[in-house]
């Protein structure tokens, strides 16, 4: 058997490695381990990967990974935890114009599974795609992504499930996890409050780390629990796929859940961060893409009106979402099979 490890600091980030981690269990010829650094200050590596899905996976101290000589690596954080690992392969976090994941130290790995045409420019950009590596870099689209295409979610099953009329618009907030370009951070509380006033069922779901107190900048999990209002609900669910299927609009920030939005053709709203582009790293990209595929809010207090006139829009910018998907994704529903058979072919194995 093919021993293989994955890391990931939180569910986040093995919800990204579901489902190539889930192919791979149910082969006989692997064994998978998860290792994970701790969640909350107290949960464990099992945790990790059972709130992401994962409960089949055999928990491992992240000491003892860095110790054991596994077959295959999987993460989708840069860290590697096993770096005796004889194969590693890097499972990105997401695709934002923020571009955290174009980054030297995806070196580090043997297969880097990139999600589109646009990220693997973004390498070539930055030099670090060459005419020696360039096999190290195949573009198989994004595995995570698969589920939001397939029909596996249903939009009234889901609502269903979180005692919310169908028959009424959803929104969703998903804001990314930063403190200089997070909605959230900036101007969270004015924001859910205008949020429950909406008229259409509201969906919340935050980045993990918005939910750990030691990196947030209050306990926006206590925040939202205390909140009274018929039809908004906080999701504390680790996957944001269903939610993503669930919701006739999106409103984020600079959050990749904006991108991946973009698959379903439906409105996205960006709330506008104070300063943004002195606020991004160097190689941030707001030229490309950037907030194009949706309508840039000012401020809070704008937010119920811009939701209600994107609605009654639902198909402005429909051109530029469908271009900006087809850019960023490849042919999304087969990414899983397309990641699992680089892996393979990376192993010596026969599919």
């Amino acid at each position: 058997m093919k021993s293989v490890l994955a890391y990931a600091k939180k569910p986040v980030g093995a919800v990204m490695m579901r489902p190539i981690l889930a192919r791979l269990a149910a082969d006989p010829r692997f064994d998978v381990f998860g290792a994970a650094r701790l969640f909350g200050g107290r949960q464990r590596a099992g945790h990790v990967f059972a709130a992401a899905g994962l409960g089949e996976l055999r928990p491992m101290a992240k000491w003892l990974a860095r110790l054991r000589r596994f077959d295959l690596y999987l993460s989708a954080d840069f860290i590697v935890a096993a770096p005796r690992a004889r194969r590693k392969v890097h499972v990105f976090h997401g695709v934002s114009f923020r571009n955290h994941g174009v980054n030297r130290n995806a070196l580090r790995y043997d297969l880097l599974l990139l999600a589109g045409p646009y990220m693997r420019r973004r390498f070539e950009d930055l030099g670090l795609i060459t005419a020696e590596n360039s096999r190290r870099f195949p573009v198989i689209g994004m595995p995570k992504l698969d589920d939001l295409v397939n029909g596996r979610y249903r939009r009234e099953e889901v609502l269903a499930q979180l005692g919310l009329d169908p028959a009424l618009k959803t929104v969703l907030y998903a804001p990314t996890w930063s403190r200089k370009v997070s909605s959230l951070e900036q101007c969270g509380a004015e924001l859910l409050d205008e949020l429950a006033r909406c008229e259409q069922n509201v969906l919340v779901k935050l980045h993990d780390n918005s939910l750990d107190a030691r990196k947030a900048g209050r306990d926006w999990r206590a925040l939202l629990r205390s909140m009274r209002a018929p039809r908004f609900r906080f999701v504390e669910n680790a996957d944001v796929v269903p939610l993503m299927c669930a919701a006739d609009l999106l409103v984020s920030d600079a959050s990749s859940v904006a991108n991946e939005f973009t698959l379903l053709d439906r409105p996205i709203l960006f709330m506008d961060i104070k300063d943004l582009p002195s606020r991004l790293k160097p190689k941030a990209d707001l030229e490309t893409w950037g907030r194009k595929a949706g309508t840039v809010v000012p401020a809070p207090r704008f937010l119920c009106a811009a939701i209600d006139a994107a609605l009654a829009r639902p198909h402005e910018l429909s051109e530029v979402r469908r271009a900006l998907a087809a850019d960023l994704f490849l042919a999304p529903g087969g990414a899983t099979e397309r990641a699992v058979a680089a892996i393979l072919e990376l192993l010596d194995l026969p599919a």
